[in-house]
């Protein structure tokens, strides 16, 4: 792992600044670690007790990758307003993660998120707050400022 790690900072130092490109993240697993007691997925397979998964959990479900199983699972927690703003903004942050969210910022990038939660304005809000607080380079606080605000990307409904 050291070595990916240290692939990872040296392909950062070689990031041309100034450019025009995004970075796209997921939310759960690679900016946080979602708090498990607030966002939940319950999975009811027939014939056995429901159980209820993390988001990491889920993502290795084996039975989560066949699409005839989707109505096994209970997302309900994803549309839930004050749940998934709580789960954001009390999230654990990856650091390394954001590191590397932050290398891209500083060249230029644009930043994207993926998500299955629903309440788009709810989590720009949170990303918001929870980004806020991390420390530059110098220790001070930053913002991410306007970036969660842009509208230049679509909102996709998959409903």
């Amino acid at each position: 792992m050291k070595g990916l790690v240290t692939y990872i900072n040296e392909a950062i130092k070689k990031l041309e600044r100034n450019v025009k490109g995004i970075i796209v993240f997921d939310i759960d697993d690679t900016l946080l670690q979602a708090d498990n007691e607030i966002i939940k997925i319950y999975k009811r397979k027939p014939g056995e007790d429901e159980v209820t998964l993390t988001t990491s959990e889920f993502a290795n479900d084996p039975d989560a990758e066949d699409p005839s199983h989707s109505d096994w699972y209970d997302l309900s927690d994803f549309g839930n307003p004050d749940k998934v703003y709580q789960s954001i903004v009390k999230g654990k942050p990856i650091i390394r993660n954001l590191r590397i969210m932050d290398s891209y910022l500083d060249a230029g990038y644009e930043f994207c998120f993926l998500t299955a939660r629903q309440c788009v304005d709810i989590i720009k809000d949170a990303l918001y707050k929870f980004l806020k607080i991390r420390n530059n380079k110098n220790g001070d606080l930053r913002e991410l400022g306007n970036i969660l605000k842009k509208e230049k990307s679509n909102e996709k409904k998959d409903r």
